[in-house]
């Protein structure tokens, strides 16, 4: 026989998903626009973001001066948006269940109380 399934919210195991997924995919957004900000400042920046991105690791390449401005300027939509997102996010799940979300089709007390 299976042993009972005894977590409050079966299925909440996604919120390590979403959060590994977001996680992965704000370090791809920060490195590209890293290079964008980079290649923006000085076109004589590799064309490649990955080879600019070894090359800056190691030592070989350097972070062009006027790039930082240009990195914020790229970088704050991005930030507004998850800032957003992450509202919603929020919201949405604060103090709810998924019995929450039915108990708009349920019965009232006042329609039972023929019923006694």
């Amino acid at each position: 026989m299976r042993a009972p399934n005894r977590r409050r919210e079966p299925g909440s195991d996604e919120l390590a998903w979403l959060a590994g997924g977001g996680l992965f995919i704000g370090v791809f957004v920060l490195f590209a626009a890293a290079w964008a900000a980079a290649r923006w400042a000085s076109p004589a920046t590799a064309d490649d973001p990955f080879t600019y991105g070894a090359g800056y690791l190691s030592g070989r390449s350097t972070w062009p001066p006027g790039a930082t401005g240009r990195f914020l300027v790229l970088l704050l939509p991005v930030l507004a948006l998850a800032g957003f997102l992450g509202l919603l996010l929020v919201r949405s799940g604060r103090g709810r269940s998924r019995i929450d979300g039915r108990a708009s089709s349920m019965a009232a007390a006042r329609d039972l109380r023929e019923l006694e």
